[in-house]
C-alpha cells in the first residue's frame, strides 16, 4: 500500500464531482428560456434532445465511477484493517477515506497535531514513515 493507491479514492471522488457539475451545467443549458424574437432559424446550438442525450450518457459514467469508487474505497478499508497500530488505522481512515485534514482527525481522535504529524510522517527525521510501514 503507497500513496498512489491511497490516493486513488480522492481522484475518483474528484472525477465524479466533475461529472456531476458537467451533468448540472448542461441540465441549466437545457432548461434555459430565452426569448425568440425573430422567426428565422438559429443554428450552431444543440438541440434540447442532444443535450438530454448528452445527459444520460453522463449518468451512465457517474454510476460507473461510483461503483469503481465503492471498489477502491472496500480495497483501501481492507489494506488498513492489515496495519497492527490503531492509532495509524484511525488516522489513515480519516485521512483517507473520510478525507479529512489532520488537524480535524486530530479533533476526532484526540490527538495533538504534532503526534498526528510524526504518525503521518511529515517530521523531518521520518518522511512518510506511516506509508513505509503500511507497504509491509
Amino acid at each position: 500500500m503507497d500513496i498512489e493507491f491511497l490516493n486513488q479514492y480522492r481522484i475518483k471522488d474528484q472525477q465524479i464531482t466533475r461529472l456531476i457539475e458537467k451533468k448540472e451545467q448542461l441540465l441549466t443549458l437545457a432548461t434555459r428560456v430565452t426569448p425568440q424574437l425573430s422567426d428565422m432559424p438559429r443554428g450552431g446550438g444543440k438541440s434540447t434532445e442532444d443535450i438530454y442525450a448528452e445527459m444520460i450518457d453522463i449518468e451512465l459514467d457517474i454510476n460507473a465511477e461510483i461503483d469503481e469508487l465503492a471498489k477502491i474505497k472496500l480495497d483501501i478499508c481492507r489494506q488498513i484493517k492489515l496495519i497492527d497500530n490503531i492509532t495509524v488505522r484511525k488516522v489513515l481512515g480519516y485521512r483517507y477515506i473520510k478525507r479529512w485534514s489532520d488537524r480535524r482527525g486530530q479533533r476526532r481522535i484526540g490527538y495533538s497535531y504534532k503526534y498526528i504529524a510524526k504518525i503521518m510522517g511529515r517530521s523531518k527525521t521520518s518522511i512518510l514513515k506511516i506509508h513505509n510501514k503500511a507497504i509491509k
